[in-house]
């Protein structure tokens, strides 16, 4: 599952419902956006890099973290595969 926290609105401010919802709709996304007020769950994971991905597994177990997306295709593809 893809889940995207955003932390600031261009405003640097806690995006509101409207803003998190509209965000969904010009990019036609399919994954739950969500606001992360004061990088409350992203700071304590994340290291200060913007974006800043995770891959967690079906167990919540943080399996790659890192800002270079290119690097995550082959996790990601192990843990699709262990599926099928």
């Amino acid at each position: 599952m893809v889940l995207q926290l955003i932390a600031e609105n261009l405003n640097s401010q806690t995006p509101s419902v409207a803003q998190l919802s509209h965000w969904v709709s010009l990019y036609n996304l399919t994954f739950p956006v969500l606001a992360d007020p004061n990088w409350s769950v992203g700071n304590p994971v994340g290291n200060g890099y913007i974006p800043f991905y995770w891959v967690v597994d079906q167990n919540l177990i943080i399996r790659q973290k890192g800002n270079n997306l290119s690097s995550f295709h082959s996790i990601i593809q192990t843990l699709l595969g262990s599926k099928h």
